[in-house]
């Protein structure tokens, strides 16, 4: 998926649909938020459906980094994924 311009420094919004059985990469940044507007995708592991989010925070503390996490789509789907690189505020 590749990002959007949405005019917000250190901000990205990526978009997708994706079919049914279809793989992609979610990647990561500081905070991350992935939302399954319609379908279930498998995001490392859970099951996602209509309407659920998983947001992600990555410890800025921590000398491991992992740059994206796997996803699967079970039932047709729209996602869309935010990432920024600092806090709001």
């Amino acid at each position: 998926m590749p990002p959007l311009t949405i005019g917000t420094s250190g901000t990205t919004l990526r978009v997708g649909r994706i079919p049914a059985g279809g793989s992609f990469d979610v990647p990561l940044s500081r905070f991350t938020h992935f939302f399954v507007a319609s379908g279930s995708v498998t995001l490392d592991g859970t099951t996602l459906y209509d309407g659920d989010v998983a947001c992600i925070t990555a410890d800025p503390n921590s000398s491991t980094s992992i740059e994206s996490l796997a996803a699967t789509v079970v039932v047709n789907a729209e996602v869309l994924v935010r990432t920024m690189d600092r806090g709001i505020g």
